[in-house]
């Protein structure tokens, strides 16, 4: 199994991530190793919209879990109804024992970015 985001999960204040495989807790910890960015579209009749009501939310905190197995990072404002676009480009798995190289996400790069995973946030519960 690759080592991936296996879910994304709202909290009140958060987002819990769960993984594939364990993270580097070092690395996991670090705000620099996530951004988010929020935007929502127009509905209308006609079909499609572009991304408006563009947002940067501050990540405040990241904590790991014992197991390394998830981490939860908490924001400063979810935008309700919006996309949260979550980009993870500083996450690693731990080493491997064949390799010198921490292992990266699978699908750690695009072109737009690092696309994780983008919950609407229509039903924020405390």
């Amino acid at each position: 199994m690759p080592f991936e985001i296996k879910t994304m999960r709202l909290r009140p204040k958060a987002f819990l991530l769960t993984f594939t495989k364990p993270v580097d807790a070092k690395a996991a910890s670090e705000l620099a190793s996530y951004t988010i960015d929020t935007y929502t579209y127009i509905y209308r009749e006609q079909y499609g919209s572009p991304e408006v009501d563009q947002t940067k939310p501050t990540l405040l905190s990241v904590k790991v879990a014992e197991d390394r197995m998830s981490v939860e990072l908490t924001i400063d404002e979810l935008q309700v109804g919006h996309v949260h676009e979550l980009h993870a480009k500083g996450v690693r798995g731990t080493i491997r024992r064949t390799s010198i190289a921490p292992r990266s996400l699978l699908h750690a790069q695009s072109s737009s970015g690092v696309l994780i995973a983008w919950p609407k946030c229509n039903d924020i519960r405390e």
